[in-house]
């Protein structure tokens, strides 16, 4: 059929015993169609697919689902993509690191960094972990962090140290922003100095560098941390991930609601309990997540910022999650009971006008 493209919005039952009614001027007519008439096409054949006629309210619950669920898909893909990374630096880069920026300490050894992108309570995710993700321990999921640290000589001027540190780091190619002093309250001991540190970055890294003073008897201490920035491939991953779960969320809550929107459905009213409860308990850790993320932003404690999950409550409120995710399930199994035959062949046929 000429023009059939324009009635891809439409449900595909609807495009079969209207699509020629629908096209009747433009084919009578022998002409192309105008924007505003591809546009009204476009816009009636969503609605369409929404059902229910008669409800004003159908068109807010699909932009509540398809937003939730474009926000979840857009957490998934950027997840996925954060591991097409690169991986943390070495031990032994970051000891040699510290051992050009800070000339005559005494360099710890350090640890093998993770190797996953994000770490729960500062290592690997493991299933074992499930219990405490669900029982409100999710925020201990974060970005992964490769540590290095060195005992400074006795008697080090810690000002003199970080200034030394940005300067090499600035001629080895790291952008280097301007470092900072935090005076140190009831470290137990008169002689406290300021706490100095300062970030810099370059390529896909992003290090923190911090001078601590001498608590009692020990040594000063200059520690490193470093961290991947977000990649390309995170965007790329939550752009796609966005689109298609959106797209998805929209199409398979119209098929809900078309299903369950005629009168022969014997699930008709029943199903929009579970529905509500889960469309709650997904929208409400997002909301103030949202607001909580927006509040931190500047202080986030990680250089990467907050992912997309932060921005929804995940994995922190995980357990409203999954209670949310069941109800939406029963809310569809409840769309997928058979209707009743006799009541389904009186139902009406929703017709409109949809190129004027």
């Amino acid at each position: 059929m000429p023009y059939g493209w324009m009635l891809a919005a439409y449900p595909k039952d609807y495009r079969r015993r209207h699509g020629a009614e629908l096209l009747e001027p433009l084919l009578t007519e022998n002409r192309r169609p105008t924007v505003g008439e591809m546009a009204n096409l476009a816009i009636h054949g969503l609605r369409t697919r929404l059902g229910r006629s008669a409800s004003r309210t159908v068109v807010v619950w699909a932009l509540l689902v398809t937003v939730i669920g474009g926000m979840f898909g857009a957490a998934a893909g950027s997840w996925v993509g954060w591991h097409t990374g690169g991986s943390l630096p070495s031990p032994s880069w970051t000891r040699a690191l510290l051992t050009d920026v800070a000339p005559g300490a005494a360099v710890g050894p350090g640890e093998p960094p993770p190797s996953s992108p994000f770490v729960f309570e500062g290592r690997p995710l493991r299933w074992a972990d499930t219990d405490d993700l669900l029982l409100g321990r999710g925020g201990e999921y974060q970005a992964a962090v490769a540590t290095g640290w060195a005992g400074l000589p006795r008697g080090a001027d810690l000002e003199a140290q970080a200034a030394y540190a940005a300067n090499r780091l600035a001629a080895t190619g790291w952008t280097v922003h301007t470092p900072t002093r935090t005076e140190v309250d009831g470290c137990g001991s008169e002689r406290c100095q300021p706490w100095n540190n300062f970030t810099a970055a370059r390529d896909d890294l992003v290090l923190t560098l911090d001078v601590y003073p001498a608590p009692d008897a020990q040594e000063a201490t200059v520690s490193v941390a470093l961290e991947r920035v977000t990649p390309a491939g995170a965007r790329v991953g939550g752009a796609l991930g966005g689109l298609v779960a959106a797209v998805a969320a929209f199409l398979v809550f119209g098929w809900a609601s078309r299903r369950t929107g005629r009168p022969g459905h014997p699930a008709r009213l029943a199903v929009m309990f579970p529905f509500a409860v889960g469309l709650l308990l997904w929208w409400g850790p997002a909301l103030a997540a949202i607001r909580r993320v927006a509040s931190q932003t500047e202080g986030w404690p990680r250089a990467s910022g907050p992912q997309l999950w932060d921005w929804i409550g995940q994995p922190a409120f995980l357990l409203l999650f999954v209670a949310g995710t069941s109800f939406a399930a029963l809310s569809l199994l409840l769309a997928a009971v058979p209707p009743h035959p006799e009541l389904l062949e009186t139902a009406p046929t929703p017709t409109s006008d949809t190129t004027g």
